[in-house]
């Protein structure tokens, strides 16, 4: 999954929660700033591999599927 996919998607699903953790909220603000500068893209796509390192996570705690 591209970043512009995941990013849509995670962000969509975010924003429904309750209670999101830190590296959550920072990733839903940046990726609804409209006009980021050159550091901002750079922290934004810190966030995003981060965030894809909790999924990856995630899915390997909850097993293999059947």
């Amino acid at each position: 999954m591209n970043n512009d996919g995941l990013l849509r998607d995670r962000v969509a699903y975010l924003q429904v929660l309750k209670s999101r953790n830190e590296q959550q909220e920072l990733l839903v603000l940046r990726a609804e700033k409209t006009n980021r500068t050159a550091q901002d893209d750079k922290n934004l796509n810190a966030i995003v591999k981060a965030e894809k390192a909790s999924l990856r996570e995630t899915k390997a705690r909850r097993g293999p599927q059947t």
